[in-house]
């Protein structure tokens, strides 16, 4: 019997599967320290935490001497194609690395036809379709953040407040939640606390969370750009899936991401305007966890494709990983 594994690994911790050719899910690892591509120290850190990560998964299997075929490594969009230093703790015969946007792909589909958005600093989105191939839509990240991704939102959070305190827009609850947060007195402190380093990943998601924040108090600009994010997101989704010929088919879209914590506003706005353009489209967090999709991606490599009956061992080994 062939084995193979499946890690996903990112700002929220990483996770480790180990599953054998038929499908089935034998034993899962889980470790809340989140990725580090940093200095050197760092980098050896995050290799520790995912070979713990991974030992565990091995052990709960019982295959400690078990021999592994594959491994897939399921990283954020950047750090798939600059992170190969992580492929060597994993111990299989061969490493795969992809971005999260394909193991979410697999999670919510399981091989099926389907779409993922992976919603962080950047946005992307990725289909397959009848043709078994797949389609991405955005992904850029670096300095063309896309409309709609959590870079775009900070962006147009700090927008806002600028205009508001030149008089030339509505105040808004943003600017003091920021000023909170940042630890600062005035608009220009707040300059200052995001220079030289910038948007970093962390503060990005700290800027959602302060918008969603200020709309869920009632704050019309916060509820204005959270609406825009969604429709821009749902501009995306439905290109992708339409690309992939599922625009008239019942299909899930798996949703990934700290940017998806910003609730009611902006996944509202989603689903009314996916519904103009792909009404039949069922948005849901993915069917498993990423480290399952990847997985599922590392027995692709193998040419172990998906069928009805894995697909089936799967959903039915998945209590097994979730206790």
């Amino acid at each position: 019997m062939q084995y193979v594994l499946g890690i996903e690994s990112g700002t929220s911790g990483t996770t480790a599967v180990v599953a054998d050719a038929n499908g089935r899910l034998l034993g899962i690892g889980h470790n809340g320290a989140p990725l580090h591509l940093g200095d050197h120290e760092t980098a050896e850190r995050t290799r520790r935490y995912i070979g713990e990560t991974i030992r565990a998964a091995i052990n709960m299997a019982d295959l400690e001497n078990a021999r592994i075929a594959c491994g897939c490594l399921a990283l954020p969009g950047a750090a798939s194609e600059s992170a190969g230093w992580i492929a060597a703790v994993v111990p299989a015969e061969s490493v795969r690395l992809v971005p999260i946007a394909l193991a979410a792909l697999e999670a919510t589909t399981l091989g099926a036809h389907g779409a993922a958005v992976v919603l962080q600093r950047g946005l992307q989105v990725v289909a397959r379709g009848p043709l078994q191939s797949n389609v991405t839509v955005g992904g850029r990240e670096g300095l063309w953040p896309e409309s709609g991704g959590g870079a775009w939102i900070a962006y147009q959070a700090l927008q806002a407040c600028s205009e508001a305190e030149d008089g030339l827009a509505s105040p808004t609850e943003i600017l003091p939640l920021l000023l909170q947060y940042f630890e600062v007195s005035s608009p220009a402190g707040l300059a200052a606390a995001l220079t030289p380093d910038g948007l970093l990943a962390s503060r990005i998601s700290a800027f959602g969370e302060i918008v969603t924040r200020a709309a869920a108090s009632g704050d019309l600009v916060a509820r204005r750009i959270l609406r825009e994010a969604g429709g821009e997101l749902a501009g995306m989704v439905a290109a992708a899936i339409g690309r992939a010929g599922l625009t008239a088919t019942a299909v899930p879209v798996g949703i990934v991401g700290d940017g998806f914590r910003a609730g009611r506003f902006l996944l509202r706005s989603l689903r009314g305007r996916l519904r103009r353009t792909a009404p039949l489209a069922e948005i849901a967090p993915p069917e498993a966890p990423l480290a399952v999709g990847a997985a599922l991606l590392a027995l692709e490599a193998l040419a172990i494709s998906p069928c009805a009956a894995r697909r089936a061992a799967t959903l039915q080994s998945l209590p097994r990983i979730r206790g």
